[in-house]
C-alpha cells in the first residue's frame, strides 16, 4: 500500500517535470534514461505485487 502510494506520487512528479521540460523542448525521459528505467522497474513491482496480493486474498484461500 505505502509503496504503491509512493510510486503514484513519483508518477505525478515525473509527469509534471516531463511536461515542464517538454514545453522547453527537452525530452526528460531521453535525457534521464537510468531514472526512467528505475522508475519503470519500481512501478512494475508495485503493480505486480498488488495483483499478486489480490489473487492471494481472493482466489488462493485454499492454499493455506
Amino acid at each position: 500500500g505505502t509503496f504503491s502510494l509512493l510510486m503514484f506520487v513519483g508518477l505525478l512528479v515525473f509527469m509534471i517535470t516531463a511536461w515542464k521540460r517538454y514545453k522547453k523542448g527537452v525530452n526528460f525521459f531521453q535525457t534521464h534514461p537510468i531514472v526512467t528505467a528505475v522508475f519503470i522497474a519500481c512501478w512494475s513491482i508495485a503493480v505486480l505485487s498488488g495483483v499478486l496480493f489480490y489473487y492471494l486474498v481472493y482466489f488462493a484461500q485454499d492454499l493455506t
